[in-house]
Order: C-alpha cells, then sequence, then structure tokens
C-alpha cells in the first residue's frame, strides 16, 4: 500500500510524530497493494480529483462541529471529501458521532484516532505553591466568585489569570475587588501560563469542546489537580488518555467550580489523582494512534465484500422460526438500556434461533454505548437512527415481524401495527418522584392508558412493579405478566491490568465500597452521602466510590467520590476492586447492582424497600437490609459491611452468588420468547 500525502506547506504539529510511528509498525510490511490519498486536514484543502484506491480525510480541529453558526459552513468544506467517499478521522469518538449527523454517514466512514502529545509540549512537573491557575478562554464571572467562595472552606489561594488582557480586572479598582480578590496579591495576570504552572496548585480550565485535547493533556502533565469542565469531549479525551479530574457541570456553574476547585485543592481525592494522570498522559502511545491510522487506510482500500455490513444478515428465514422487532425510540444510560442489550443479546444467541431486528435510537452526542456493537456481533440485525424520525423508521422495519416489542416504552407512543405488541413497563417513578418534567408527566399519563388499551401483553420484572400498574391504572390480570430478571451477563475477570489500571486512573484509595448509581432522584444519594459524615463524625470515615450520571461532578471526596459514567470492562473493575456494593436506592424494578455485586462475590447493603425484599426473598439472599431514610441506619450497614457481618462470610457470598447463577439470562430471553410464540400462535388461530 502506497500512502500519498495531499499536503501543501508546514506540516501540522500533530502530523510528523504520527507519520514516523506509522512507518515503524511492523504490520505496515505486509500492507497490500492500493494507493491511498491521506490529507492531514481536510479542511485546508479542496478534495482531490485525481484517481486513487481509497481516501482518508484527517480533522484534527473539529471545534465547528460545536457551534451552531460554524456547522453549515463546515459541512460546505468537507461534503465534497465525503461525496468523493473518503474516510474521515478525528480525535474523539464525541467529534465522530456530530460529524456522522452533520454529513449523514454510516459509522464506518468516521474513525477515531486520539492524538497524543507531542514530545516538545510535555511539561515538567510542578512544584505547587498554592496559586489557582486559570488557563484562558476564562469565564471571569464564574471564576471571580468561585475562588471567593473556596475561603469558606479556610483556603486563601492565590488567583493566577494566563491573560495579560486581564490586567484591568486584576489592577487595584478592578472587578476583582468586588469579589475580595486584593489586587497584585491575590489576584495577578500573567503571560505564559505554562511558567506560572510550575508553581499552581490547581489548574482551571474552561474549554468545553477542546478539539485536540492537547491543552488538557498538558495540564494534567503538570502533576497537579485539573478542575476541568465535564462534557462529552473532555470525557472522550480523559478516557483515552486514562487520566482522572475535578470536573464540573460547565462554565456557568458557580457552586460547582467552587466545591471542584475547594476539592483539588484540598486533594479530597487523594494525592495519587494527579500523580497518575501526569504518568497517563507521559505513557500515551504515537503507536497505538499510529495503529489506528493505519486501519482506517486499511478501510479506505477494502472492497465492498470485505467492509463490515450495516447490521444485515443475508439469509433465508422459515416461515416456523419466530421474529421479533425490538423498538427502543429512547436509549438511556441506565438499568432500561442494560437490560435491553442483555435481552436482545439472549434472545438472539436462544437456542430456538428467532429472528431479532433492533430499531433503535441513537442520541449522536451522549457519552454511553448503546451496545449496537456487541449486539451485532452475536447476530441481532440492528438498525440506528441517529435522528428525530424513529416512527418513520420503526414504521417501514417492523413490517412482516410476528410480534414487534418495546423495551422501554416510557415517553413513546405505540405504533399502530397488526401484529402482537408487547411492552415492558419498568416502573412508574414518576408517580413517586420529580423525574420528568410537568410536561412530561402529561405525555406519560396520556400515554400509559394508551398502552394498556394496544398491548397484547405489558411485562414487569417483579411483582411489585404489576401491583403498582395494577394500582394506578387497573391493568387487568390477563394482561400482566411478571418476568424476573438476572444478573448482567458475567464478562471475562478482570486482568490484572485492568484492574490496576483502574485504580491507578482514579487514584482509588485502597480499600472502598462501591455505588454504581448515578445521581437521579429515586438513588437517594443525600441520604448516603450522610451516613458517610455520619461515620466520619464517629472516628471511623468509609470510602464510597460512585458511578453513573453526574455522580463525577457531585462528588469529589474525600468519603464520597464520583466518577461518572464508565465502561462496563471498568465497572468490572470496579466491583472485584471493591470491599462490597451499597444502594440507597428508594425505589427500582429490581437492583441489577445487587446481582452484579453476588456474582463477583461481594457483600450487598442495600435499602429495605418492596421490590428489594422482594428480589432478596426470591434469591434467598443474605445482605444487609437499611432503612434509606435514616442516615444512621445506613451508616450502621455499612460499618457492618466495613468491619465483617453475617453477610460478609465466604460461605454467605458463596451461596448469595450460587442463586445469583441459578438464573440465567437464556432463561430470561427462553420466558420471553415463549411468552411471544404463545401471542403469535393465539394471533394466527
Amino acid at each position: 500500500m502506497d500512502v500519498r500525502l495531499y499536503w501543501d506547506g508546514d506540516f501540522p504539529e500533530y502530523l510528523p510524530p504520527l507519520l514516523e510511528a506509522l512507518e515503524s509498525l511492523p504490520e505496515t510490511d505486509d500492507a497490500p497493494g492500493g494507493e491511498v490519498v491521506f490529507c492531514p486536514d481536510a479542511t485546508a484543502f479542496p478534495v482531490p480529483d485525481e484517481p486513487a484506491d481509497g481516501i482518508v480525510a484527517a480533522i484534527p480541529d473539529t471545534t465547528p462541529l460545536y457551534h451552531p453558526d460554524g456547522r453549515e459552513a463546515f459541512a460546505g468544506v468537507l461534503s465534497g471529501w465525503a461525496q468523493r467517499g473518503a474516510l474521515f478521522i478525528v480525535p474523539t469518538s464525541t467529534a465522530a458521532s456530530h460529524l456522522r449527523v452533520l454529513l449523514s454517514l454510516p459509522a464506518d466512514r468516521v474513525h477515531v484516532v486520539p492524538l497524543p502529545l507531542p514530545p516538545a509540549r510535555i511539561p515538567a512537573e510542578s512544584t505547587p505553591n498554592g496559586d489557582v491557575l486559570a488557563i484562558p478562554p476564562v469565564n471571569y464571572n464564574a471564576l471571580l466568585p468561585a475562588v471567593n467562595l473556596t475561603r469558606l472552606a479556610d483556603l486563601e489561594p492565590r488567583l493566577v489569570i494566563a491573560d495579560p488582557n486581564a490586567e484591568p480586572l486584576a489592577r487595584p479598582g478592578g472587578i476583582a475587588n468586588s469579589y475580595r480578590l486584593l489586587a497584585g496579591r491575590e489576584v495577578v495576570t500573567v503571560h505564559d501560563w505554562r511558567e506560572a504552572a510550575a508553581h499552581a496548585a490547581a489548574i482551571v480550565l474552561f474549554e468545553t469542546h477542546p478539539a485536540d485535547g492537547w491543552t488538557l493533556r498538558e495540564a494534567l502533565a503538570t502533576g497537579v489537580p485539573v478542575v476541568t469542565p465535564h462534557t462529552s469531549l473532555v470525557s472522550d479525551h480523559l478516557a483515552a488518555i486514562g487520566a482522572g479530574a475535578y470536573p464540573y457541570s460547565g462554565p456557568q456553574d458557580i457552586p460547582g467550580l467552587a466545591e471542584a476547585l475547594t476539592a483539588a485543592l484540598k486533594r479530597d481525592r487523594g494525592p495519587e489523582l494527579e500523580r497518575s494522570a501526569r504518568e497517563a498522559v507521559l505513557g500515551e502511545s504515537w503507536a497505538k494512534a499510529a495503529a489506528a491510522l493505519y486501519s482506517t487506510l486499511m478501510a479506505s482500500i477494502a472492497s465492498p465484500a470485505e467492509q463490515a455490513p450495516e447490521g444485515v444478515r443475508a439469509e433465508v428465514v422459515s416461515s416456523e422460526r419466530l421474529s421479533v422487532c425490538v423498538l427502543n425510540p429512547h436509549p438511556s444510560g441506565g438499568g432500561g438500556e442494560r437490560f435491553m442489550r442483555e435481552l436482545v443479546s439472549a434472545m438472539a444467541q436462544h437456542e430456538t434461533a428467532p429472528r431479532i431486528k433492533l430499531v433503535c435510537q441513537i442520541k449522536p452526542f451522549e457519552s454511553f454505548d448503546p451496545g449496537t456493537d456487541l449486539l451485532r456481533s452475536v447476530g441481532v440485525d440492528v438498525v440506528t437512527v441517529p435522528g428525530n424520525d424513529f416512527d418513520q423508521v420503526a414504521m417501514r422495519e417492523l413490517q412482516g415481524f410476528d410480534v414487534v416489542y418495546y423495551s422501554w416504552p416510557h415517553r413513546a407512543d405505540p405504533l399502530p401495527t397488526e401484529a402482537p405488541l408487547v411492552c415492558t413497563f419498568h416502573d412508574l417513578n414518576w408517580k413517586h418522584f420529580d423525574v420528568n418534567s410537568p410536561q412530561d408527566k402529561v405525555q406519560l399519563e396520556a400515554q400509559t392508558p394508551r398502552w394498556i388499551e394496544l398491548s397484547s401483553a405489558m411485562v414487569h420484572s417483579s411483582n411489585f412493579i404489576r401491583g403498582e400498574m395494577q394500582h394506578f391504572y387497573g391493568t387487568p390480570d390477563s394482561l400482566s405478566h411478571v418476568i424476573p430478571l438476572t444478573a448482567e451477563t458475567p464478562s471475562e475477570p478482570a486482568t490484572p491490568e485492568e484492574r490496576a489500571g483502574v485504580r491507578r486512573r482514579w487514584g482509588l484509595p485502597e480499600r472502598f465500597l462501591l455505588s454504581p448509581n448515578g445521581c437521579h432522584l429515586h438513588k437517594n444519594y443525600p441520604v448516603l452521602d450522610a451516613a458517610l459524615r455520619v461515620l466520619r463524625r464517629q472516628g471511623r470515615p468509609i470510602k464510597v466510590v460512585a458511578s453513573g450520571a453526574a455522580t463525577d461532578i457531585r462528588y469529589h471526596g474525600p468519603d464520597l467520590i464520583g466518577l461518572g459514567y464508565v465502561s462496563a470492562r471498568e465497572l468490572q473493575s470496579l466491583y472485584e476492586e471493591s470491599d462490597g456494593m451499597v444502594q440507597t436506592t428508594l425505589y427500582e424494578a429490581g437492583s441489577f447492582p445487587m446481582w452484579e455485586a453476588m456474582t463477583v462475590h461481594k457483600p450487598v447493603a442495600i435499602s429495605r424497600v418492596p421490590p428489594i425484599v422482594e428480589q432478596v426473598e426470591r434469591l434467598g439472599a443474605t445482605v444487609e437490609l437499611f432503612n434509606p431514610l435514616d442516615p444512621e441506619d445506613v451508616a450502621g450497614a455499612l460499618a457492618r459491611l466495613w468491619d465483617g457481618s453475617e453477610a460478609t462470610r465466604p460461605e454467605a457470598l458463596e451461596r448469595n452468588a450460587a442463586a445469583t447463577a441459578a438464573r440465567s439470562w437464556d432463561d430470561v430471553a427462553g420466558d420471553y420468547l415463549k411468552l411471544f410464540a404463545d401471542l403469535r400462535a393465539a394471533h394466527g388461530a
């Protein structure tokens, strides 16, 4: 394979180390024939018109993708490349999602190649002296009051603003005075942030769309805590690096910024977080980036027969074979999505060999993985809908199926179909908590009776939820079916390298309990937080590590440490590294985390609420149950889990694991498929 560089002039900064690493890859020695045109920046040149076997176009600066006023012009610049059939490479998965939507490209046309920090930009390790260093662009309306608020925690940081244009606000009589910052002593400006970083105690970033992520990497490589906005782009870069930081929700969030800054200055996450971040930046591999580029170059010259199909299986389907079209109009990063992924995967692999199609709405800018690649790999025909035309696409795709099944019908209208319609109503959260807007509640109240009217069957994961539906909506017994779930399919045990990597990335404490729940209202985090404060006052602090939505911007330690969304493999490592699992939930259909913890022989402390008690009794499990409204009771259960109790004994853990393993997702899928087959038979009678 010959790679022809389509460029004229000085190379972009990333290109020399990338090309050097590409030339050093051993696999290039056996590369197939063909000529590929590679443009290091497709925004700088028009698409070439000469023949080529493949075209790869890099977009190192994807900033215009995130600004509505520049997106149309950006699309115009790149449209010629797209029409020519080029494959694109971008630095982050979020950028890839934006670009696919902008240019209406399939997933295999956009590839991710993270760009490590060029060697010349790696800073020396800092020796902190207490300064807070702010790197432009700076939101002063948030920064100045946030620095002032750190004084409530008995901190007196000096603010160093790396922007000479900010000198007027930092001089005597400047606006910084209105936030009680003494000009020339408590707030100063400098020209070069890199020089000032040598003595910073914390670095504050405000850039929400870091294109190549190099400034973020430079800040992390100083070895001091980095306070950064929480966006999907920042999360992409941190995940690619394998580093942690102190995130806050965004540049307008003054209290969140002040809290993150305070935690960073006090090192509430412990001293390992920033040290590990520096090592992670230094350890990033240009060879890995080159391998990703090489894979894209190879894909650009693959014949259509060699390219992976977009989720279509060419096969003849027997008329006796059950066919199910699964519709998922509102993916989310919570338990409903995990349920869909496990159920659909298990149905596709069931011994009865049903034909399974999944039509799934894709939210392009979400940070979680809906698992479509995994589902395709087990034979599911996956149709993804990236726009707002889900119903239109679904109506076309569901034709000819024996059963139409909604895995998450909440806030969706049932589509008209002649086939039996089945849905799983997971819970009635909106009846108990303000998890939905008033408008959404009105929508739910209008839609739920329609589901009851049009469905051939409604499935629930517990008798508790079945009772809820009957209580609030009078669902008839003949319509309601309870099919209990089980633990998420255990992946391979985490490797020692994966477990060490998770510990290193987030600077995890030696011992910790795991709370794998997002900050949704019914997850009841304030009580967990209060319980940990009770334990600290008693002189026996316990560390809890939380994962899931918004945990990383709300809990920076010292006792409750949030990580945000984590991958399935990272979660596996967290379970295995933990001393147990805690869940202070107020309401569930059932607890996935309890199952998962038991699967890896970890003890459980969990709320004494009806659906959880039902689940515990069904399993015959031994756990620590507590009143989720009483911080003292929660604290007592955590202490028992920490120090040892009946629930932590090896024989109890073994029994719990065996009880969980007694029901598999194949069993769950079998129960669903039997219901579907019965409905098909009744429908055809």
